[in-house]
């Protein structure tokens, strides 16, 4: 990101950052979730119809990929190469499920510059056993870092903050700290954290300066929770 978009206050102009949904339907249930409507995947010509409305109303220089689960959309190489073709970052929010060599080998080659992995503790999913421990998601974690940064793809952590499990979030910032053995050759990766916050938790807990300081961390809400509300994946 060049040093213009990084200047304040940013209007609906100059805003520097988008998202672009590109499906509904998960592969992962979680705690709280939004993605409870019919499976639905946009078709690419909608998808590159929305980014150039998108760079036409602002003047952007990054993009989130999101769903939905983005890996169960058959063109998201594609997709992936449509915003790298207009100059822009891009960056993927994934439960990580779908991930292997092949698919990362694709996105590589394709331009995408940071996945964001949405695991969690709750979350029933494939890879990690009914009740499972605090082990078992550090292991999940460090796998799935391991296999992303070895492709040369920056990684981070997507994580949702809720009022009772505050623990969680200091356990996904020593993660982030940890760096990552990715190779015989002990090369190391550190991890980006970024945070949703539930509505009724109050931030000043989670500005320690620690966190400001040796990890990045975004600092959003989730609506308030009623039967489900929205997560950050």
């Amino acid at each position: 990101m060049n040093a213009s978009a990084m200047q304040l206050p940013w209007t609906m102009k100059n805003v520097p950052h988008a998202v672009l949904d590109i499906l509904r339907g998960c592969n992962v249930r979680c705690r709280d979730c939004y993605n409870l409507q019919p499976d639905y995947k946009r078709p690419l010509a909608e998808i590159e119809t929305q980014l150039d409305e998108l760079l036409r109303l602002r003047q952007l220089h990054s993009v989130s990929i999101v769903g939905g689960e983005i890996t169960l959309h058959p063109d998201l190489v594609e997709i992936v190469r449509c915003v790298r073709r207009r100059g822009l970052f891009v960056e993927l929010f994934t439960n990580g499920v779908a991930l292997n060599e092949r698919l990362l080998t694709e996105l590589k080659q394709a331009g995408a510059n940071l996945i964001f992995l949405h695991i969690e503790p709750d979350q029933r999913r494939a890879d990690l056993p009914i009740n499972s421990t605090a082990d078992d998601l550090r292991k999940l974690r460090e796998s799935k870092v391991a296999i992303v940064a070895a492709h040369g793809i920056e990684v981070g952590l997507a994580v949702t903050i809720y009022p009772d499990k505050l623990a969680e979030l200091e356990e996904a910032v020593r993660f982030a700290l940890a760096p990552i053995t990715l190779d015989s050759n002990g090369v190391g990766k550190m991890v980006s954290v970024l945070v949703s916050v539930a509505d009724a938790l109050p931030l000043k807990p989670l500005l320690h300066p620690q966190f400001r300081l040796e990890a990045r961390v975004g600092i959003g809400r989730v609506p308030p929770s009623t039967s489900h509300s929205k997560s950050t994946v």
